[in-house]
């Protein structure tokens, strides 16, 4: 296959990239596996921490499965175990179950360290499955590799160009499905 396998959205925050991912999974009516990340909030509404998911029920009440705590007004702390088995054992799953589609929302910063987290992303972008997910527009090693590779392509998203870029998105995954 030619076609690029796996899509990508970034760009900055708040410009609606999740949102996308949610509106293409939901229009081409997916069976997904994978995982979404959260924020989680305080009493007071501000966000104090952030969660993992799995994407296949990302609504259900599932105890938290914390990937990173705010320990103060701008320092967080990346929960490296939370990635190294929950993130390991949800990816996992995703390669051996019925989905198509591999949702990974989002890959960032707090995972940096986490070795066998990214080893299953990786494992995931090389398998046959289509590898849906949002990457943080940041210069990491890791997250320069995946950009990089020859099976992904990159949507940059701006609050100017979403819904044109949705298009964009659901026309190019509902190609890569009829290939895959």
């Amino acid at each position: 296959m030619n076609r690029k396998k796996n899509i990508f959205i970034t760009g900055k925050r708040r410009v609606g990239k999740s949102t996308i991912i949610d509106k293409v999974i939901n229009k081409i009516e997916l069976e997904i596996s994978g995982f979404k990340t959260k924020p989680f909030f305080n009493s007071l509404g501000e966000v104090v921490a952030f969660t993992i998911n799995s994407a296949s029920n990302a609504d259900c009440k599932e105890e938290p499965q914390f990937i990173a705590k705010k320990i103060d007004k701008r320092k967080w702390m990346a929960q490296l175990q939370t990635f190294e088995t929950y993130g390991v054992e949800l990816l996992r799953k995703s390669l051996y179950d019925e989905s198509k589609v591999i949702v990974m929302d989002e890959i960032g910063f707090f995972e940096a360290s986490a070795c066998n987290f990214q080893k299953m992303i990786n494992e995931c972008l090389s398998s046959e499955k289509v590898v849906f997910g949002v990457i943080k527009p940041i210069p990491l090693p890791f997250i320069k590799k995946i950009k990089n590779r020859e099976d992904v392509v990159i949507y940059e998203i701006t609050k100017d160009n979403r819904e044109e870029e949705f298009e964009k998105i659901l026309k190019d995954l509902r190609e890569v499905l009829t290939s895959v």
